[in-house]
């Protein structure tokens, strides 16, 4: 895996499911829709096999807060928000993952 490639890749995967432009995906906004689109990141590298402290390098962010994300984004997937697993079903789409069990 090469995870700048796969890092970009989700980026650009994530902008088009919802429309948030890739420089804003792990910027400091707090709108809801930027956090969607930073746990729908996150949710997709950990389906393409990274760890938590793999991702906290290359988005910049403490594996602290990757671990709050990816138990997040786990909920939302599940049914929470459905407008959530709609974008992440998209985002899979695009970089073609399989959903893990």
């Amino acid at each position: 895996m090469n995870s700048l490639q796969d890092f970009k890749a989700v980026l650009a995967a994530v902008s088009r499911a919802t429309y948030i432009p890739e420089d804003r995906i792990f910027s400091r906004c707090r709108g809801q829709e930027h956090l969607d689109a930073r746990w729908l990141a996150v949710q997709l590298l950990i389906d393409l096999g990274y760890y938590d402290r793999q991702i906290a390098e290359v988005t910049g962010m403490t594996q602290r807060a990757i671990n709050s994300i990816r138990s997040e984004a786990q909920k939302r997937a599940n049914g929470t928000w459905k407008q959530f697993g709609k974008n992440l079903e998209a985002a899979r789409k695009l970089l073609g993952i399989t959903p893990t069990a």
